[in-house]
């Protein structure tokens, strides 16, 4: 008899999201209504985590980086998604562990949205919440409907390097 597939050590994923991928599941939706297309989830056993970096010069709406623009910031979350139609998987969906949020990075920009905003105002998107929208959260990278997601302010929680960041997360 096969052993079930466990999720790797100190993600600390919900309940619901780590019954979701150990079962096999996919988000359900429509994919010509998402602007990223049809994505695939990881398979639980390859969901790891990872150092996305944060180029705060690319925050166009947040002013107040004590290190002005001048490096990144590296913050550890899991990427959820193996596959995507029209972008890059990485960072499409992600959960980060240290804010117990979900949210998205943008690979182009190095910049890091969370469901919900930082503020608080709204209550925290759970996995069930995106499992009945799927849509609104693959979208989330795109849309500027504070609702939904706000940029994460890395500082002073995440670490600093200077100079640019390498093109992926490790």
């Amino acid at each position: 008899m096969a052993r079930p597939k466990k999720p790797r050590q100190g993600l600390s994923l919900p309940k619901d999201l780590r019954e979701f991928v150990t079962a096999g599941r996919q988000l359900d939706y429509d994919a010509k209504t998402c602007e990223c297309g049809r994505v695939t989830l990881l398979p639980v056993e390859r969901l790891r985590v990872q150092q996305f970096p944060i180029v705060t010069d690319e925050m166009q709406e947040v002013w107040g980086d004590p290190r002005r623009g001048k490096g990144h910031y590296r913050v550890p979350a899991v990427n959820l998604v193996e596959a995507c139609e029209h972008y890059d998987p990485l960072g499409i969906l992600i959960w980060i562990p240290a804010e117990g949020l979900f949210g998205c990075w943008d690979s182009d920009h190095c910049v890091m949205k969370v469901f919900p905003p930082a503020m608080q105002v709204f209550p925290a998107a759970t996995w069930a919440d995106i499992v009945a929208s799927p849509v609104r959260y693959l979208n989330a990278q795109w849309s500027l409907d504070a609702t939904t997601s706000k940029l994460l302010i890395p500082w002073p929680s995440y670490p600093w390097k200077p100079g640019r960041p390498r093109s992926s997360p490790r």
